[in-house]
């Protein structure tokens, strides 16, 4: 007879896995918010110091900044708690003391430095959003650091708590599923998000404690282990979509505080009913600032957006990464109707938004056309692609959403070849039959739209027919040039580069190495991928891919800038990636260890190419000094974008023009 005695009760004391859990993603959500939400200290080896100044820079000493005559320390983004800006200065031996004037918010002062460190400060008030500290010096000087001074309230802790509370929502939900392991990952980072977002949108001068490699290796890892967690539970469609948004936003959120650029202010305006109804028969931008397109859907969703935000620019900005993450979500679709596995699907997705050739349509607010194009081209591909028996209602859907892709970018005329592509190579064979009325129905919207455009540009049929330098340079003339054609377009989806390389090196300029590399590179993964006969699809259709997309681009003069036009020509690398990912699908390790090594070599060249948009970036700099010389296009603009036009010139420029007036911006 066996006595089954009392039960246990160090094990029944034993406190459940779920609540330890919760109370490590409690305590991640309230460190983090304890931690951003304090004062913090820049110097030359500590935090962002180039971010809060303007007229320093590295000195031969180890955290000391050197200073010239004029020098700016200013910051944006306060949350409105009253603090002090503190400047510690010393004099230069050869020059001390050293006299300096100090304009700040309770107006000019003075005071004089020695060698030994001193402390220049500036009292902020309560509801102090920005603040800038002007010093004006009898000699050059030294900084030994920049201080945000202050208490912290009990924000943090309200922060801190929301940041909890959304993370253990999440910890329940997903607890088990598929594993507890990974229900934890993805509490902890639903936690440590919800209170970076809620700091960045209110606060967002804290993350300058943070040095830009700092920030750089913390996105980075975020990122890996986002995209791990999104792997292991690929079959949920819901944590693909949440990995798909988590990209953009570890990526390309701050672009929203990134303000207008170029054409942005000619578009950023109240459209009447009729200029709307004008663009369905003509230019997409009636004014006549913009050059001649048919792109009327585009021209929509500005009105969309400027009834929706005015002036404001983060609004038009978060349209565009609705649109990115909507985008990726249909490509991971797409794929997995293409009979991948749902790991390699979102894997190859993921590659996608997370890539330096979709940074741009992320980042710059004109440049939505690409991803708004792309969500009703994929959202064709993948009506194209189903397994149900045509009806009327099933091809009528399908014509509306090639004729949406077409009215909202020249690129979807790529649709009927990319469609042909899949239907030949990657879909099943015994559902041709059924996929031959739907491709009938892409081509003739595509033929509709094709003669109602040479109807209307003409002249840019014969003129680009006739004339004018082609893609990055092209010379139909010259041999070399072919020879480099094709690698030339490989090489910046599977090899890319930096955006500013890509952008000041002509066709001839790229090393015969590097092209052929990209050759070999996009070799070596369709060898690698045709073990399998679906592999093999999969990744013939990713190399065909772009070269169907990329050929309404061919007719462009000038540089093709593939870094702001290849957002759809780019997608072929999905295709690749994802039948390389399901070789993968047999250790199921290997899919989330590939994942974190692509986010090393995209991720970086990602957030580089969207900081090309920046007021600081080469393609803002540059535009900036153009458009502002520019009185004749600045007068066209209506006078709400004329003031918001003028107001970032002084906001972009306050700093340095202060600092180098001998040099001023732009």
């Amino acid at each position: 007879m066996t006595s089954t005695g009392p039960p246990d009760t160090g094990a029944r004391r034993r406190p459940p896995a779920l609540a330890l859990a919760a109370i490590l993603v409690a305590a991640a959500a309230l460190a983090a918010s304890l931690w951003l939400a304090g004062g913090l200290r820049l110097d030359g080896t500590t935090g962002d110091w180039r971010a809060a100044s303007e007229g320093l820079y590295r000195s031969g000493q180890p955290g000391i900044l050197g200073a010239g005559r004029r020098v700016v320390a200013h910051l944006h983004g306060l949350d409105g708690r009253p603090a002090e800006l503190e400047v510690t200065v010393i004099a230069r031996p050869a020059a001390s003391p050293v006299r300096l004037t100090i304009l700040g918010a309770d107006g000019p002062g003075t005071a004089e430095v020695g060698l030994e460190p001193t402390a220049v400060r500036v009292p902020l008030r309560r509801g102090t959003r920005d603040i800038d500290m002007q010093v004006e010096a009898s000699a050059l000087f030294r900084v030994a650091g920049i201080a945000l001074v202050r208490a912290r309230g009990l924000g943090w802790a309200i922060a801190g708590a929301v940041g909890a509370m959304v993370g253990i929502l999440v910890l329940v939900a997903a607890w088990g599923r598929p594993s507890r392991w990974t229900a934890v990952v993805w509490a902890v980072l639903a936690a440590l998000a919800a209170v970076c977002a809620g700091t960045f949108l209110a606060d967002p001068v804290s993350f300058l404690r943070v040095s830009p490699a700092v920030r750089l290796t913390l996105r980075l890892g975020a990122l890996a282990s986002l995209w791990g967690a999104a792997i292991v539970c690929a079959r949920s469609r819901l944590a693909g979509a949440v990995a798909i948004g988590g990209t953009v936003a570890l990526l390309h959120l701050p672009t929203v505080w990134y303000g207008f650029y170029q054409d942005d202010f000619a578009l950023a305006r109240a459209w009447s009913w009729h200029e709307l109804a004008s663009t369905l028969h003509g230019e997409f931008d009636p004014s006549g600032m913009i050059p001649a397109y048919y792109r009327p859907v585009v021209r929509m969703s500005w009105a969309v957006d400027h009834a929706l935000w005015g002036a404001w620019t983060p609004g038009y900005h978060a349209t565009n990464l609705l649109l990115h993450a909507a985008a990726g979500v249909l490509l991971a679709a797409l794929l997995r109707r293409a009979s991948l596995p749902a790991a390699a699907a979102l894997l190859g997705a993921l590659v996608w938004v997370a890539h330096p050739l979709a940074a741009s349509v992320a980042t710059w607010v004109s440049a939505r056309g690409d991803s708004l194009m792309a969500v009703s081209y994929l959202a064709a591909l993948i009506a194209f692609s189903s397994p149900a028996s045509n009806t009327r209602r099933s091809l009528a859907t399908l014509a509306a959403l090639s004729a949406l892709a077409l009215l909202t970018k020249e690129m979807a005329a790529s649709l009927v070849l990319t469609a042909f592509l899949l239907d030949r190579v990657l879909l099943p064979r015994d559902q041709r039959r059924l996929r031959r009325p739907r491709l009938r129905s892409i081509a003739l919207v595509t033929a509709a739209y094709l003669a109602l455009w040479a109807a209307f540009f003409a002249f840019k049929v014969v003129y680009r027919a006739s004339g004018g330098a082609r893609w990055a340079g092209f010379d139909a003339h010259d041999a070399g040039h072919w020879l480099r054609l094709v690698p030339g377009l490989y090489a910046p989806i599977v090899l890319p580069t930096s955006y500013e390389t890509w952008w000041t090196t002509p066709l001839e300029g790229w090393s015969a190495a590097y092209l052929l590399a990209a050759l070999a590179v996009a070799a070596a993964a369709w060898g690698v991928a045709r073990v399998t006969p679906l592999g093999r699809a999969a990744a013939t259709a990713g190399v065909i891919w772009p070269l169907l997309a990329v050929l309404p681009l061919l007719g462009l003069s000038n540089t093709l800038d593939l870094y702001r036009l290849g957002y759809v020509v780019a997608i072929g690398l999905a295709f690749v990636v994802a039948a390389l990912a399901a070789r993968l699908e047999r250790w199921p390790v290997a899919t989330p260890a590939a994942a974190g090594v692509l986010v090393i070599l995209l991720a970086p060249l990602s957030i580089e190419a969207a900081q090309a948009w920046a007021p600081d970036g080469f393609r803002g700099r540059a535009s900036l000094h153009w458009k502002s010389k520019e009185t004749e296009w600045v007068g066209q603009l209506s006078p709400e974008m004329q003031g918001l036009f003028r107001e970032t010139v002084a906001w972009r420029c306050h700093a340095r023009g202060w600092a180098y007036p001998d040099d001023p911006c732009p």
